[in-house]
């Protein structure tokens, strides 16, 4: 987006108009504004092909935002629009999965407007690095929380900050974890530009969740295994690192709770049984799969229309 798409949006309060009041929608306008958004991006990741639709969405600025010739007519107003509709379409599908959210999601031109306050423990950039600043903060309080009982433990084990500290231990793991695991992929996903800003609450529910399986199954280790260690394949674990390993991996969590149902009801459980079979996620593969064969730009094309509907 340049000075001059920016000037005219911010310094026009009326939509343009030719002389037979053909009036241009304000929503037209900041939807082409969002195309050169996404146009940019094509052309900084590499992947605007044809090299025209640069030119063709370019031109397109002629009718949302200087003003109109006389000659302009609705019929023309229309295909514009439609026009732009089909360019957007175009870019979409070269940049997906990144999406205008997600780009706005990972761009410090986007701050989210916190007071000092508040900016503080929540930040103030754009929401992927406020979610990042957010996550800083938990993993200090669940530092704290696991030195503070160490520290106290051979000094004032009868008090009852230590016990209290002795209950949030395991939740501490557990939930240190999950966010070991998050921050791994969320870093992934805000590099590549696909973070999706609406799927960040269910990272603080995977947060409690692995805060809950960890103190799950370090009760359980200590109640059952409290002298057997051994956990999953021969492995060795302590109180400590399988609240961990179950908040970070719930295949793990899983696994081990399948090897104690079966040491309760031998039979009932059976560990070399292959995973169910997801119809969708082998259509997925199969999809992907022939995208990766394909040649044709039009097969392609639709190869990952179907993608998307799944």
């Amino acid at each position: 987006m340049d000075e001059i798409t920016q000037k005219t949006l911010q310094q026009s309060d009326i939509p343009c108009k030719n002389q037979n009041d053909i009036v241009i929608d304000p929503k037209s306008q900041q939807r082409y504004l969002d195309l050169e958004e996404l146009l940019e991006f094509a052309v900084e990741s590499g992947r605007l092909q044809p090299k025209s639709l640069a030119t063709e969405i370019k031109a397109l600025k002629e009718v949302f935002y200087y003003p109109l010739p006389a000659e302009f007519t609705i019929n023309d107003l229309c295909q514009a629009e439609a026009k732009l509709e089909r360019l957007y379409a175009s870019i979409m599908e070269l940049i997906t999965p990144v999406t205008l959210d997600t780009l706005h999601a990972t761009s410090d031109k986007y701050p989210v407007r916190r007071n000092i306050i508040t900016g503080m423990f929540k930040g103030r950039k754009c929401v992927g690095r406020n979610f990042f600043h957010q996550v800083a903060w938990v993993f200090v309080i669940l530092i704290f929380i696991i030195t503070a009982k160490n520290a106290v433990e051979f000094q004032h084990t009868e008090s009852i900050w230590y016990q209290l500290l002795v209950i949030l231990e395991p939740f501490a793991y557990g939930a240190l974890g999950a966010l070991i695991q998050l921050s791994k992929n969320i870093t992934d996903f805000y590099a590549e530009r696909t973070l999706n800003p609406d799927r960040l609450a269910t990272n603080w529910l995977r947060v409690f969740m692995g805060a809950m399986a960890g103190w799950l199954m370090v009760f359980t280790f200590n109640v059952t295994m409290l002298e057997e260690t051994d956990v999953v394949g021969g492995i060795t674990l302590g109180a400590g690192a399988v609240g961990l390993l179950a908040g970070y991996s719930i295949e793990f969590f899983y696994r081990v709770l399948d090897r104690l149902i079966a040491a309760v009801l031998p039979g009932k459980v059976d560990d070399t049984a292959p995973p169910p079979v997801n119809s969708l996620q082998v259509q997925q593969e199969a999809l992907i799969s022939l995208l990766n064969k394909t040649e044709n730009e039009e097969d392609k094309a639709t190869i990952r229309d179907l993608l998307n509907k799944l």
